[in-house]
């Protein structure tokens, strides 16, 4: 009997003590350094620009600080030598602010939703649209205005290569490939499921390997 209890313990001290990592690893992102990225090694390492080192108007007690300072066209800096650095803000990766991670891709900023390695995000692109047309009911070409209309499209980030691809069926399942049992389960599915469990499955692939995004290297 003593030894039943015994076991009992141990087995239950193992599942409190795996919850507690688990656990862990989702709020990983909580050991993220506050501060813009200038490139995708620079994340890696943690390694941003503070907000002391930012040259700007903005008040850098407000929350939205970050966000705005990245929202002129062009962003200033000293590094870690004194130097004064000018770079086109669409030019740098991201940054994290208040405990989330934004990237630029393109022109847009956007914020990454992601419980491990693999990420994703919802952005724009611009669908432009042709100069000359024709005017309904006449045969003669006339001058347009140039416009562009704007396409949503979510994409899959890998946080540990910085590679970035649209969060389609067939790149999720270049994702997914890593564990045979987790894409084989995904293949089974109804092509109208696989597209509405998308996100259940890269969350799947992300606890599966969640050793790949080490977050002890932030510590």
């Amino acid at each position: 009997m003593r030894q039943f209890f015994l076991l009992l313990f141990i087995f239950f001290g193992f599942t409190v003590l795996a919850q507690k990592q688990k656990y862990t690893f989702v709020h990983f992102e909580d050991l993220f350094k506050e501060g813009i990225y200038i490139t995708f090694n620079d994340f890696v390492h943690q390694h941003p620009v503070s907000k002391e080192q930012i040259i700007a108007l903005e008040d850098p007690n407000d929350p939205q600080y970050l966000l705005k300072v990245l929202s002129y066209e062009r962003f200033s800096y000293f590094d870690s030598l004194g130097n004064k650095l000018i770079m086109e803000s669409p030019d740098i990766w991201g940054l994290v602010r208040r405990n989330s991670l934004y990237i630029f891709d393109d022109y847009m900023l956007a914020k990454v939703h992601f419980n491990g390695r693999w990420g994703y995000f919802t952005t724009y692109e611009l669908m432009p649209q042709p100069e000359m047309g024709v005017m309904p009911g006449s045969y003669y070409a006339v001058q347009v205005p140039v416009t562009a209309g704007k396409k949503t499209v979510t994409k899959i980030i890998d946080l540990k290569t910085g590679d970035i691809q649209e969060f389609t069926r067939k790149n999720l399942k270049k994702v997914l490939a890593a564990d045979s049992l987790i894409l084989n389960d995904y293949n089974s599915l109804r092509r109208r499921k696989q597209k509405q469990l998308k996100y259940l499955y890269l969350r799947k692939i992300n606890d599966r390997f969640s050793d790949e995004f080490n977050i002890k290297r932030y510590q």
